[in-house]
């Protein structure tokens, strides 16, 4: 028997299948790591930028002359960059997890390098790169596989579907923006990585305070809101308990999100095996959700998954059917089986009004290929 993932055993996939789909995932965002990297180190300590070219085929000397700058820094200043940064045992944790995990060694060795200011913006531009392992295993094209920052923009899209009307719905927002903002620099872990839970969770706490350092001086607005985001889904506060589990309802019901705007695009795979290779996917999801309203919202995607009619379009009006059965259970107009999430009178500030989910659907546009 495999990990669990949301609670769910899973069986292990072959070593050489997670290996493959890390690299696939991790491909553009190690391509462009290096090459910034180099950049950097080639203006701050070995002179002028290396030789650019005008020939058609790559230019090997160039290829050599980078691999040459990048083996240098890690034999020599590297350590000594982290350790500008972080204590001591957490320099020989990072470079000790960076030794087994390329790409982590790379995102460490990059962000060491920026300015604090400049940390936020470069996290989100390389979440647009990194890929997510998950669907890189999988017949998917790679065009196809969904970025960290698609992933992160649709939990934020379920968070206005499902939770517009909380009080609590800007921390929930927020969370759900910038949750997965560390893996632009540890690349997105799989449940099959060889790393521990204690590890994962370590490592990525690193990579958050490397982003949004808690004693950096004017932080910008938007690396103060990735460090709240951290303090939201990965704090221990009571008073976060309830924002904590809304977005995680969010994140888990993303992953059926995404797969069923898979399952509407005309994609060049065998339909029956992508079916069965994105079960799991289901499955950890549906255990993973705690409020009604997401198990109903859940329902309608998993019965639209064994339609045979779907099409690119067909994607927004499963969503949009998805919102009115959920407001509808809600509302007492459909029996779902299951008993609803507490909602006050109408007319308090906590309404479950159909007007203000209805109108988020309008307001927040789907993904689009």
């Amino acid at each position: 028997m495999g990990p669990k993932f949301f609670g769910v055993a899973v069986q292990r996939p072959d070593p050489e299948l997670v290996k493959k789909s890390a690299e696939i995932a991790n491909r553009e965002a190690m391509r462009y790591l290096s090459s910034q990297i180099t950049r950097h180190l080639s203006l701050r300590f070995q002179g002028p930028p290396l030789p650019q070219t005008k020939r058609r085929t790559p230019d090997l000397s160039k290829d050599f002359l980078e691999t040459q700058v990048l083996t240098g820094f890690f034999k020599t200043s590297y350590k000594d960059q982290l350790a500008r940064k972080f204590a001591p045992d957490d320099v020989n944790f990072i470079l000790r997890v960076g030794r087994k995990f390329p790409r982590v060694r790379l995102g460490f060795a990059y962000f060491s390098l920026l300015a604090v200011d400049d940390c936020p913006e470069e996290a989100m531009h390389l979440c647009e790169l990194q890929g997510r392992t998950g669907y890189a295993r999988t017949s998917i094209p790679t065009k196809m596989i969904q970025v960290v920052a698609d992933h992160q923009e649709g939990t934020e899209r379920l968070a206005n579907m499902l939770f517009s009307d909380d009080p609590e719905f800007e921390d929930i927002v927020l969370a759900c923006r910038y949750h997965d903002v560390a893996e632009a620099i540890t690349g997105d872990f799989s449940k099959y990585c060889d790393i521990s839970p204690r590890d994962r969770k370590r490592i990525e706490k690193l990579a958050f305070e490397l982003i949004s350092p808690e004693n950096a001086p004017n932080l910008s607005q938007q690396a103060k809101d990735i460090r709240r985001c951290y303090e939201l889904t990965c704090g221990t506060d009571p008073a976060h308990k309830e924002v904590r589990a809304k977005f995680k309802d969010c994140d888990a019901l993303e992953m059926p999100m995404e797969v069923a705007f898979l399952m509407t695009q005309k994609l060049s795979v065998n339909r029956v095996q992508l079916m069965d290779e994105l079960e799991p996917f289901w499955k950890s999801a549906e255990s993973a959700l705690q409020y009604s309203r997401s198990k109903n919202f859940f329902k309608v995607l998993e019965q639209a998954r064994y339609r045979t009619d779907l099409k690119p379009e067909s994607y927004d009006d499963i969503v949009n059917i998805a919102v009115e059965y959920m407001r509808g259970c809600e509302a007492g107009f459909i029996d779902s089986g299951m008993e609803q999430d507490s909602v006050v009178e109408k007319g308090s500030p906590r309404t479950s009004g159909a007007g203000s989910i209805s109108q988020s659907v309008v307001q927040f546009p789907m993904r689009k290929p």
